[in-house]
């Protein structure tokens, strides 16, 4: 790919930017219509579950996990950790 969001980023890890490369060819294979500032936002939305544990609204999370089932599982654990947060007193 010669777009500038398929790239590596200099301080990318190799697998990293492996597994980004994949969901972005998947997203745009099923996808071609969709604008390079999109493929690049959620690029960036995926790389940021998938390896800084964030987490955005349903919508993002679902299109994500469509591309990568492992997305789930931040969800997830996310919501267990939550539930087992206690109220100060």
């Amino acid at each position: 790919m010669s777009r500038s969001y398929a790239k590596r980023r200099p301080d990318e890890p190799r697998s990293h930017y492996a597994q980004r490369l994949q969901f972005i060819n998947a997203l745009v294979a099923d996808n071609p219509t969709m604008s390079d500032d999109r493929v690049e936002v959620l690029s960036n939305c995926y790389t940021n579950v998938k390896f800084l544990n964030n987490r955005y609204h349903s919508d993002i999370m679902k299109l994500l996990e469509k591309y990568d089932s492992e997305v789930r599982l931040v969800t997830e654990s996310q919501q267990a950790s939550i539930a087992h947060i206690k109220t100060p007193k």
